[in-house]
């Protein structure tokens, strides 16, 4: 290690041709950077006396192909850290690939290279990330024509190098975050493939030496400015990588991906190793090692050598397969002959982190089988359906399906007043619709004619025993899909004999609630252990996280101190509502939706457990008692037992009198009532789950911030004869 460090700062033994040498004039600290294997320009970085002496970058999107052939795909090649719109691409020998060999391949491509600033010494930016991805995106938007209606323009793809695919990802995650804006959203939908060149989606080790080599730098040369934060983000372990990352596997899963890894080490180092060369897992990532070095893995001297048939072919190959896809998917959407309709509402949480295993299991159930394909979302209220299902339909919009509608399907009346809507969009002027009856009809017969594919949502189907003909309002046709979300587990009756299709929703992975917690509490100190501890203590629920990142954000906690606040403030978090959330419903009969909060959302499903309760409202009881245990195993021995005891000598045995209910005729404890009951509070989601074990009991699990939620709903004096009667049960 001190030997690469003499190396950097230019004390190691110079090599002939050596390119780590510092370069003639410069002074000790200016060698330093020329000393780095960063990226394609280092060995000939200009190192002066004078920052104004630098060579100045080309910044901007410059078009290469210069033939007269129409164009019909954009290519646009983006170099890395160090490099030059121009030079990153260049061989030794002067040949530029992308402009002297590419376009014969691939004759009808408009190949561009995109310059930004991307130096690290001498510079005065301080832009990261996320400002070179945003001059991307409008550079690129001011050269395209302005998008064809559906979405529809030409197709993209880009070429990446080192820091150039990390900037692209960028780029498109901010473009899906601003879909609003059509130049962006343009850029998005239209990129159809990517081809990465050693980029380091994990880190580099490279990145700390180099960040290390600026401070050099910065300190040896007075008046010298540097800009280390973009060496910072390319760190291994990099929490601004590992976002990218998370993020951009969840857009890329309709892409065409050929990802190029260097196999070869640069002045002694592996700038990035495979490992941190590939997105993965992601199945539409293709894998291509390559005998070149960092610098050399995106420089061709030849159209013949085996640098361009390892690398360049390849990438025309792609170019002629996103090519192909988008013509095929033009004819068909041209030949459905369908009108395109996208009425969803508009509170798809921007940041969408996680569930892509979800998105996954609802795109297989809605692609197979016959028509119509429906698929049933379910779970406890917070655990984001209602999102899951936006952000499908977000993903699908300008796809697959010509028509996508929400329908709000609380109620039969709901469901209706939804399809007036969607009737008022379809119909024809002529089209004589007199009453609320005609409407539901119309729509019904029109997506049994329909053209093309369609998707229909029906969202917060909760209370299936007050709405048993649902499937009356669900369309007949070949061609349409529906996804129905839902709280009730009896709302798998829907999809009977096709248990892939019933997908029951649990938390979030750890990775993306800690995710969610960041981006919530956009707190300055993230600390990954006290994150970690605080979406487990939250059941990895999605709206507690959201509800604990605004409280903390509100309060600028440190993490570190939430848990204690947590403890004594409870329900003053679990009863906050974010500003702005996107967690909304109608109540009841109200005209407008209302932000839910997790008390809220739970208070509704506890509302139909009271509707739905026995006389002696034995459901609620025993749900309450059950919070007074350990949630994790509630075993129904417990109850069971208590039986035995004389109610007479025993006044918290008079308390439990209620547990009579799960007796029968000779007064013996009866497991089939008791599981009845403890299947109801599965089906509203109120329990978490439950199972009849080897010793012949049934155990239950309550969910973590149920069991707060309902120790907090409850009285004081309620509260301290469930305490006695659980420690009861217990001794």
């Amino acid at each position: 290690m001190p030997k690469l460090i003499d190396r950097l700062i230019g004390k190691g033994k110079k090599k002939e041709g050596s390119n780590s040498s510092p370069l003639p004039g410069a002074s000790r600290g200016q060698g330093v950077l020329a000393a780095l294997p960063l990226d394609d320009t280092i060995p000939t970085f200009p190192v002066t006396t004078s920052a104004a002496n630098v060579l100045t970058q080309k910044i901007g999107l410059f078009e290469l192909s210069t033939n007269e052939c129409e164009k019909n795909i954009d290519i646009v090649a983006v170099h890395g850290l160090q490099g030059d719109a121009y030079k990153t691409w260049e061989h030794d020998n002067g040949s530029l690939w992308l402009r002297d060999f590419l376009p014969a391949d691939i004759p009808h491509a408009r190949i561009m290279t995109f310059g930004y600033d991307s130096t690290v010494a001498f510079s005065k930016s301080v832009a990261k990330i996320e400002d070179k991805a945003l001059e991307l995106l409008n550079h690129l938007s001011a050269q395209r024509s302005p998008p064809a209606p559906g979405g529809l323009s030409r197709p993209i793809v880009f070429i990446c190098h080192s820091l150039g695919g990390i900037v692209v990802k960028k780029a498109l995650i901010t473009a899906h975050e601003r879909d609003s804006n059509l130049d962006f959203r343009d850029i998005l939908v239209n990129t159809r493939g990517i081809a990465f060149l050693g980029v380091p989606h994990r880190g580099s080790d490279i990145a700390w030496w180099a960040n290390f080599a600026a401070k050099l730098l910065r300190n040896a040369s007075a008046g010298t400015s540097t800009n280390t934060a973009l060496l910072s983000d390319l760190e291994k372990g990099s929490p601004t990588l590992a976002n990218i990352s998370t993020q951009f596997v969840d857009r890329a899963r309709n892409m065409i991906i050929y990802t190029f890894y260097e196999t070869e080490k640069l002045n002694k180092v592996m700038v990035v190793d495979k490992q941190s060369a590939l997105i993965g897992p992601l199945p539409n990532e293709s894998e291509f090692p390559v005998n070149a070095n960092h610098r050399t893995i995106c420089k061709i001297p030849s159209s013949t050598s085996h640098e361009y048939k390892t690398v360049g072919l390849w990438i025309a190959k792609l170019a002629k397969r996103v090519l192909d896809d988008y013509v095929l998917h033009e004819k068909t959407v041209a030949g459905s002959q369908a009108p395109s309709y996208y009425k969803v509402p508009n509170r798809r949480v921007r940041q969408f982190v996680g569930r892509e295993d979800i998105l996954q299991k609802i795109e297989k159930a809605l692609s197979t089988g016959p028509g119509p394909r429906i698929a049933v979302l379910q779970g406890m209220g917070g655990q984001g359906k209602s999102q899951i299902a936006l952000e499908y339909c977000h993903r699908k919009k300008d796809t697959i399906y010509s028509a996508i509608f929400w329908i709000d399907a609380t109620t039969e009346d709901t469901v209706k007043g939804s399809f007036q809507a969607i009737s008022e969009q379809i119909k024809k002027p002529t089209d004589a619709l007199p009453d609320i009856q005609a409407r539901v009809d119309f729509v019904l017969q029109t997506f049994h004619s329909w053209p093309a594919q369609w998707l229909l949502v029906l969202d917060n189907y909760d209370n299936p025993s007050d709405f048993p003909n649902v499937a009356d309002f669900i369309p007949q046709s070949k061609l349409g899909a529906i996804l129905v979300t839902s709280r009730h587990a009896v709302s798998d009756a829907l999809v009977l004999g096709q248990s892939n299709h019933f997908i029951t929703l649990h938390g979030l992975e750890e990775s993306a609630a800690i995710l969610l917690l960041s981006q919530r509490s956009q707190t300055t100190d993230f600390d990954a252990e006290d994150a970690k501890e605080i979406v487990e203590r939250l059941g990895y629920h999605p709206l507690a996280i959201t509800q604990a990142g605004a409280y903390i954000k509100r309060r600028e906690l440190q993490l570190c101190d939430f848990m204690k606040v947590y403890k004594k403030q409870r329900e003053a978090i679990l009863t906050n509502t974010p500003p702005l959330s996107q967690y909304r419903r109608k109540l009841g009969n109200d005209e407008k939706e209302t932000s839910l909060n997790v008390f809220t959302t739970w208070e509704l499903s506890f509302q139909q457990l009271q509707s739905q309760a026995s006389a002696n409202n034995v459901e609620a009881k025993l749900l309450t008692l059950f919070a007074f245990f350990d949630n994790k195993d509630i075993s129904e021995q417990l109850l069971a037992e208590c039986r035995t005891y004389d109610e007479e000598t025993s006044e918290i045995a008079k308390q439990l009198t209620w547990l009579n209910a799960f007796t029968n005729a000779s007064g013996q404890w009866d497991t089939d009532s008791f599981a009845d009951v403890l299947i109801t509070l599965r089906d509203l989601s109120l329990l978490q789950g439950f199972a009849q074990e080897a010793d012949g009991f049934y155990h239950s699990s309550l969910h973590p911030l149920i069991k707060d939620w309902i120790r907090l709903r409850t009285s004081k004096l309620i509260g301290q004869q469930n305490t006695y009667m659980a420690a009861w049960l217990l001794s």
